[in-house]
């Protein structure tokens, strides 16, 4: 009986090693995907990032700025700021579970509220409400629109 208690202890413990090293390894990925997105140089050096790139850059700290003032308007917490993010990017509620760790149910919760406050019904309301934003804070036209 003591043999099996002990091994039943060993068999969680590698378990719940297991797990957190799965843990950690995703959140490694996750940091490495974004860290190869971002450019490094050491101080005083000059990097010429090609124009796509930086126009691609300007495009997300815009895109950021007015999710983030639609966001304010509608009261949002963070964690629904930043799915409303993913769900303006056109993202499914799959992805962003997969992305935030969270269970599908709990980004429908989320979503269920951030359509409440925004008093919007479906996420193509939700992508105008966006860029609804882009002519008021005089952000121009769009992009392609030339």
């Amino acid at each position: 009986m003591r043999y099996l208690v002990v091994i039943m202890a060993v068999i969680y413990a590698l378990s719940l090693a297991a797990v957190l090293v799965s843990r950690d390894r995703r959140r490694r990925r996750r940091g490495d995907a974004d860290a190869a997105g971002s450019v490094s140089a050491p101080a005083g050096a000059a990097v010429a990032a090609p124009a796509p790139a930086i126009a691609a850059a300007e495009g997300d700290d815009a895109f950021d700025a007015r999710c983030a003032a639609v966001a304010a308007a509608g009261n949002l917490t963070e964690r629904e700021a930043e799915i409303m993010r993913y769900l303006a990017r056109g993202r499914t509620k799959a992805h962003i579970a997969g992305v935030l760790y969270v269970s599908e149910n709990t980004v429908r919760s989320h979503v269920r509220n951030i359509y409440a406050k925004l008093e919007v019904h479906t996420r193509q309301q939700l992508i105008d409400l966006v860029e609804e934003e882009r002519g008021a804070d005089g952000g121009g036209e769009a992009p392609g629109s030339r």
